[in-house]
């Protein structure tokens, strides 16, 4: 012994010398992760990934190295290492894949295969048309293709297969083996900026064909029973569904939806209305099986063995059992194997009288799901899963002191551990019990809040500031009803005479927590906060440096890291690199959130982009001084099309207000998502034409439209009549009550149709408000549904003539289209409707002649730019086409 004092690398090195706080499958964890991000983002030749895998293994026979960059090397190890399985698992399909026997377009194909997950009923639309949208029943499942038969003869193939079918299949079991008919394809990517990217989610559960069964004729059930494991497990599955719900399924739909929700993590049976409760008030988690559901359960049979006598290790391998078969029967999902493996070293851990860690544990669940399937990483539930667990363990006790500092100086004797007199027994040591537990309960739930904010913003654009309250509001309800429902499954399967009682109780728990959501939800504010990709980088660093102060085992989390990186980075790059991520992150999060007025930087354009969906309008309008106008808000589909195209595009452009509304005409596929902005988004008043109420059929749609606009005392303009009536050329800043002033190349709206004088028997669909939008020389002209009368009338408008034309009727040929296209004469043709080109009829295609035509069912969502220079459209999928300024 020299006195030198020994390197902190060397010494973490030696197992007897290591801290129990050690962490060593952290940096491993996060190499996979970092390297599935980097591969996903940019890929990397196999033969650079390969290469330096080699010069890693050397390096480890060098003995300083060895001893000095452990940590760094392991990291670039795993980084590489997840590279490659992201790669394998992403773009190496095996040869007999299914997905090399079909292409873009959809080809009948009759597929053999087995059921591999729980088949699901679609979910009703609850919104306030929900009424008047017809709603088909449909069935969703994933198949394991083992065979395609052919015309030639059948293949052996594998593969995973996304399966709808347009109807109910009541028959349909996991581990079924079936034959499908129907027309496959590879999935598509989104066709809407912000819009939900179905391939990519679909392709990042190893599914890259789609299959859709046009009625349930098509799918024959060649077996029900399955001798594996398959067979087993959806047995299991199905008898804890029974014994959860009982023999009447469908005597309380949203309340059993619920139950299977919150306890078997089934999420396609809870209704739209309960799971958007959950959503504004910032409770999601509570519906999601993860460690929480796992701790309750755990919790209950450990208290139940314990009070029967048995010791902590029986009680510990009690507890390993009810957790595995617990896992069994809910839903697989990424927090339910995360929660597993904590539970399961903890358990062994305990059994064997070993001391266990469980931020390691966390981490050797990380590595598990990631080589199981790697883009498990960008996963919403996956990522928000791990980050308010590692949240939890690091910044709990830190949290806990914070809440005890005001509290030790005032009533001391309140604080456990403080140094004052032992309180006396009864009522005092009650309090002391319940105030420890509640400050832990508390700063769980804010640690979680504080790591799940950023993410919860990107993904869903909303956040519930209450949060941490909320969860504490719905926490005895929660543990509650999930440990009555649980007893109810148990009791249901040793004594069956009282399971009618036991799933009474379970109910009871049930409408008494649905009743506290409703409660919670009318009192929960909800923000939409200007969250983009730096603020969340920023505010994770941010995170990240509040963590590393955070004591672990003694000391800072950052001291153990600072003695990895002190033998790796020099001491001044390492000040300076930290002072200046700090600093950066401080300045973007200030940057991105601070209130500001809309339009400081103003764009010398007007967009209007028109959405994909479907047979229906959605028309974004974007003025130069950043006034957004919405025409028409509704889709033929079985959906809620702002909820899913019109909201996710409005978070993709960063609009927060919707200055005006205007509907065309009174058809639904037009406004059917008129109240989720309302709800969901600041607006200013509808815009309706002045025959609006005379084609709203008493009843109706339109009719009940009408009276909540009157009901909510929402404001409501009514237009004047064309083409004498309204012209706009200035427009109210949306940080000011006063108008802007108008040069003379501001942009115009101006109202060509309908008139005031509709003659008696007028289609509802001649009724509708066509606008032309100008700005400089170029112009957009917004059609509606206008038929033959309408466009009979506007022939003769010497304003007809525009450079964009969004075809009247989702591109409906009538006789005088190719008059009236010759009328407006357009450099580009825009179509909102859901049949792609090449079905279009041969006149229309006449009509159109040189015209370029951008459909939103080929394109995807439509963007048209005027400037002061050139016009330019362009579609989602890359199509696209621009024009100088027209003479």
């Amino acid at each position: 012994m020299n006195g030198t004092p020994a390197h902190p690398l060397r010494e973490l090195n030696r197992p007897r010398d290591r801290p129990p706080g050690a962490i060593p499958l952290g940096p491993p964890a996060i190499g996979l992760a970092i390297g599935v991000a980097i591969d996903n983002w940019r890929p990397l030749p196999i033969w650079l990934t390969l290469a330096v895998l080699f010069g890693v293994a050397l390096s480890l026979f060098v003995r300083s190295i060895r001893i000095h960059s452990a940590v760094a090397v392991s990291v670039i190890a795993a980084v590489l290492a997840g590279a490659a399985l992201h790669d394998r698992f992403t773009r190496r399909a095996p040869a007999d894949h299914l997905v090399h026997h079909v292409g873009d377009e959809p080809q009948l194909l009759r597929i053999h295969g087995t059921v591999v997950s729980p088949p699901r009923q679609s979910s009703r639309i609850t919104g306030f048309f929900a009424r008047w949208i017809h709603q088909s029943d449909s069935t969703r499942f994933t198949l394991s293709a083992s065979r395609l038969d052919r015309p030639d003869g059948s293949t052996d193939v594998t593969g995973l297969v996304d399966v709808s079918v347009g109807g109910p299949c009541p028959k349909l079991e996991y581990g079924s083996h079936v034959r499908l008919f129907g027309m496959a394809q590879r999935p598509s990517s989104a066709s809407n900026p912000g819009g939900f990217d179905f391939a990519r989610w679909l392709g990042r559960q190893g599914v890259f064909v789609t299959l859709h069964c046009k009625n349930p004729d098509a799918v024959i059930i060649e077996s029900v029973e399955d001798d594996g494991w398959r067979g087993w497990l959806g047995g299991l599955r199905s008898a804890a569904r029974a014994l959860l719900l009982g023999p009447d399924l469908e005597h309380q739909p949203d309340r059993d939806g619920f139950l299977e929700t919150l306890v078997l993590g089934w999420r396609y049976s809870i209704s739209d209305h309960i799971e958007q409760q959950f959503r504004r008030t910032g409770t999601t988690h509570i519906l999601a099986v993860s460690g929480s559901h796992v701790g309750v359960i755990a919790w209950f049979v450990w208290a139940m063995t314990r009070a029967c006598g048995a010791s902590r290790r029986w009680s510990a391998a009690t507890v390993l059992v009810a957790t595995i078969l617990y896992a069994c029967v809910v839903d697989p999902r990424p927090p339910v194997l995360r929660a597993m493996v904590i539970a399961f070293t903890l358990c062994v851990g305990m059994m064997l009288r070993r001391r266990t860690n469980a931020l390691n544990s966390l981490a050797l669940a990380a590595c598990i799901l990631i080589i199981l399937r790697p883009t498990v990483v960008f996963e919403p539930g996956c990522q928000m899963s791990f980050a308010g667990v590692a949240a939890m363990f690091c910044l709990e006790k830190p949290l806990i002191r914070a809440f005890e500092w005001p509290v030790r100086r005032r009533w001391p004797w309140l604080v456990p551990n403080s140094i004052s007199p032992t309180p006396p027994p009864g009522f005092l040591r009650f309090l002391r019990s319940a105030y420890y537990r509640f400050t832990r309960v508390s700063a769980i739930g804010v640690a979680a809040t504080l790591a799940c904010i950023p993410l919860i913003a990107f993904h869903f654009g909303r956040i519930a500031p209450l949060t941490p309250v909320n969860t504490l509001l719905l926490a005895p309800f929660f543990t509650l009803t999930l440990t009555l429902s649980v007893l109810a499954m148990v009791i249901g399967f040793v004594l069956p005479i009282l399971a009618p009682a036991a799933r009474f109780v379970a109910d009871a728990s049930a409408g008494v927590m649905l009743t506290a959501t409703d409660i919670v939800d009318r009192i929960n504010p909800s923000v939409s906060p200007r969250w983009n990709d730096i603020a969340v980088i920023a505010y994770t660093v941010l995170l990240v440096v509040v963590i590393a102060a955070a004591p672990f085992r003694g000391k800072p989390v950052g001291t153990h890291v600072h003695s990895v990186l002190r033998a790796v980075v020099r001491t001044r790059v390492r000040r300076i690199g930290t002072c200046a991520a700090v600093v950066l992150a401080t300045v973007f999060i200030i940057r991105t959130l601070a209130p500001g007025s809309r339009g400081d930087a103003r764009s010398p354009e007007l967009r209007v982009t028109l959405l994909d969906v479907g047979r229906g309008t959605a028309a974004v309008i974007q003025f130069p001084n950043d006034t957004v106008w919405l025409y028409d808000c509704g889709t033929g589909r079985s959906q809620d099309v702002a909820e899913r195209v019109i909201l996710p595009f409005c978070r993709h452009a960063g609009i927060t207000r919707i200055d005006r509304i205007v509907i065309s005409h009174p058809n639904l596929d037009h406004y059917g998502g008129l109240f989720t902005l309302l709800d969901n988004i600041e607006c200013g008043p509808v815009v309706l034409n002045q025959h609006f109420r005379r084609f709203a059929n008493p009843g109706g749609p339109a009719d009940a439209l009408l009276a909540e606009l009157g009901r909510r005392r929402h404001p409501t303009v009514i237009l004047p009549s064309a083409p004498a009536g309204w012209c706009e050329n200035s427009f109210s800043h949306p940080s000011s009550q006063e108008s802007l002033p108008a040069p003379a190349d501001a942009p115009r709206v101006e109202l060509l149709w309908p008139p005031a004088d509709l003659p008696a028997g007028t289609d509802v669909n001649d009724s509708s408000t066509v606008l032309l939008l100008s700005y400089g020389l170029r112009s957009v002209l917004l059609c509606g549904d206008i038929e033959h009368h309408a466009i009979s009338a506007l022939l003769g408008n010497d304003r007809l003539r525009a450079d964009a034309l969004v075809m009247p009727h989702h591109g409906s040929y009538q006789s005088n289209t190719a008059e009236f296209l010759a009328s407006v004469d357009p450099r580009v043709c825009v179509q909102s409707s859901d049949r792609p080109t090449a079905r279009l009829s041969r006149r229309y295609r006449d009509a159109l002649g040189d015209r370029p035509l951008f459909n939103t069912a080929d394109s995807g969502a439509v963007r048209v730019v005027i400037t002061p220079s050139a016009l330019t459209v362009a579609g989602h999928r890359g199509r696209r086409a621009s024009w100088p300024s027209r003479p």
